[in-house]
């Protein structure tokens, strides 16, 4: 299956999201890290590990973006910078932008879950309401494909378009949320599609 068939097979579902954040501790291991972000730039690393909501890092070197489960270079027009959020999910959050807009949003970690395709939706949801804020449960089972060994899906955002991916029997995810199709972005979901496949 091409990756454009990906793209164009979840761009497809229209839903729309909401806004709200929730929060919860948990025991946490933080690796040695250098990192800072200045005007909305990014470098350096950092790693976080939980006990119980799973565990995310990144490394940052100009534009060059390696994240939990896979690595991009952003438009060398564009800012990116990054953070570690441990919200209901330890995840790297990665913002490539220009002095305006979020272009890219991204976000992966490794879940406190196994991803199968008879929990997908439902781990979905959960992704989708810690990184995104939302309070609704978008995702249902008819709407997450199977290929390759990735699970997948998308959602019709007010500014664009959310694809939710992860590797089959294992751990890892990654979201990427984008508002055009320029400065890389059909390459970055591209990219993350590759990084689960088998």
């Amino acid at each position: 299956m091409g990756r454009n068939q990906v793209v164009k097979k979840v761009a497809a579902m229209g839903l729309l999201a909401g806004l709200v954040l929730a929060t919860t501790g948990c025991a946490t291991k933080v690796s040695a890290s250098a990192y800072k972000t200045v005007n909305g730039v990014t470098e350096g690393d950092y790693e976080v590990s939980t006990d119980d909501i799973g565990s995310a890092s990144f490394n940052i070197e100009g534009n060059h973006v390696e994240m939990t489960n896979f690595t991009f270079d952003a438009d060398e027009s564009l800012m990116v910078e990054a953070e570690i959020n441990e919200e209901d999910v330890v995840f790297t959050h990665v913002y490539v932008h220009d002095d305006v807009d979020v272009i890219q949003n991204i976000a992966d970690g490794h879940y406190h879950e196994v991803f199968t395709q008879e929990n997908a939706a439902t781990e979905f949801n959960v992704l989708y309401q810690a990184i995104f804020g939302a309070t609704d449960e978008p995702v249902i089972d008819e709407n997450v494909h199977f290929e390759q060994g990735v699970l997948y899906t998308g959602l019709e955002l007010t500014d664009g378009q959310l694809f939710i991916l992860a590797k089959n029997e294992s751990d890892e995810f990654i979201l990427v949320a984008v508002t055009t199709e320029e400065y890389g972005s059909q390459e970055i979901v591209d990219l993350a599609y590759d990084a689960l496949s088998e």
